[in-house]
This record gives C-alpha cells, sequence and structure tokens, in this order.
C-alpha cells in the first residue's frame, strides 16, 4: 500500500509543474486565479465563479439548442402568384429646369444670356435696362415653345417585359 502511495504522490509532483505552468500560459479569462500562488480562499472564491459561468454557459447553450430545434420547429410555407394585370404605378415627374435652353436660343442668344443673369447667387432678381431691349418678343409664346416635355424627360419605358 504505501508503495501505490508514494507513486501518487510522485506522479502529483511530476504533475504540479505542468499545471502551474498551464494555468499561467492559458488564455481562459480566470483560470489563471487557480494557481497555487495564490491564498487559498482566492482560489475557491474563483474556482466558485468558474464553475458557475461554465455551468450558466452549458445551460444557456443546451437552452437555445432545445428551444430553436425542439419546441419552436420553423415551417415554411410559400405561395406564388402570377397576376394576368397588373396596374402600371403613378409615376410623378417634378422638373426643375422648366425651358429649354437651346429653344431659348433659337428664339435670341442675347435672350438667353440675359435670362441666365436674371437672379443673383442668392434667388434675389437683378432688374437691368438691358430686359427692355427684348420687349420686342413675345415672352409666352418662348415659353410655350421652349417647355420642357415627356420626351425630353424620360429616355425610355419599359413595362411587361
Amino acid at each position: 500500500r504505501s508503495s501505490f502511495y508514494s507513486s501518487e504522490i510522485e506522479m502529483e509532483e511530476d504533475l504540479r509543474p505542468t499545471l502551474d505552468r498551464f494555468a499561467e500560459d492559458t488564455s481562459m479569462i480566470g483560470f489563471r486565479y487557480l494557481h497555487s500562488k495564490y491564498k487559498t480562499w482566492f482560489r475557491i472564491i474563483w474556482g466558485l465563479m468558474l464553475i458557475f459561468s461554465l455551468g450558466l454557459t452549458f445551460y444557456q447553450v443546451v437552452e437555445r439548442i432545445t428551444y430553436y430545434f425542439i419546441f419552436n420547429p420553423l415551417a415554411t410555407h410559400r405561395s406564388f402568384d402570377a397576376p394576368t394585370e397588373v396596374q402600371f404605378p403613378s409615376l410623378l415627374i417634378c422638373n426643375k429646369m422648366q425651358l429649354r435652353a437651346s429653344s431659348v436660343a433659337k428664339y435670341s442668344q442675347p435672350l438667353l444670356k440675359t435670362m441666365c443673369y436674371l437672379h443673383d447667387e442668392e434667388g434675389a432678381f437683378n432688374s437691368s435696362d438691358h430686359l427692355q431691349s427684348f420687349d420686342h418678343i413675345d415672352l409666352r409664346d418662348v415659353y410655350r415653345q421652349s417647355l420642357q416635355n415627356v420626351d425630353d424627360l424620360v429616355l425610355s419605358c419599359e413595362y411587361d417585359k
């Protein structure tokens, strides 16, 4: 019996440096505080905290697995419908460029240049004596002929392809 006991002590003495080295070098949080260089009461507290944390982790993993795979099975129902008639969506185009510069330039190149300088950078109106030189031009006609139309705004439109 004594030879068995002495071999057990020798094995413990051989194992202790290996465990000490593992405890110092491991990256497992809190495990190094179980090392023999700390006081016994401190190691007991850390051991209990470590066992509690591992138990809680194990409990949560098992609980989530049973919840998602056993108690809460996922049922998927897919249905497809191919409607024979679809309403075309309403489309609103708001263009801030009301006039085409090329159309205004057809009437009068100086008029286009003057229209460009009617407002300053803050948006205030610049009254100019130069405007009166265009009294012979009917501005309503210029606006009517120079307005943007849908063909200028929409390059292509495809539906029900």
